[in-house]
């Protein structure tokens, strides 16, 4: 039968700062005891509220904005297509009232 190779060396795992909440908890559930949250760096919310318009302004200059006639355009796509589908929708619904009328008399 097959050996069994045997380290000399146990495993050991590191707990450094950024060790991860899932591996804290598997950690902890091999040992039995809780699991321990990560340590997390608070900031004021005034900095987190200025990192956030930072953010937002950046992504808006990213934005494409349409301009009048493409918005007049697009426009017209979608309403025609609307109309197109609620007729074939009447279409099929008034084929299908016809024959559910003609089968039941």
């Amino acid at each position: 039968m097959g050996e069994i190779k045997q380290t000399d060396k146990p495993e050991k795992v590191e707990k450094t700062e950024k060790a991860t909440k899932a591996t804290l908890v598997k950690d902890a559930a091999k040992k039995g005891e809780p699991a321990k949250k990560p340590a997390v760096t608070r900031s004021s919310t005034m900095e987190r509220s200025q990192n956030f318009a930072r953010g937002v302004a950046s992504e808006m200059k990213k934005v494409h904005w349409p301009t009048r006639q493409e918005v007049i355009t697009y426009t017209g796509v979608v309403l025609t297509a609307v109309v197109f589908v609620a007729a074939l929708i009447f279409v099929v619904d008034e084929a299908l009232s016809l024959t559910l009328k003609a089968l039941i008399k």
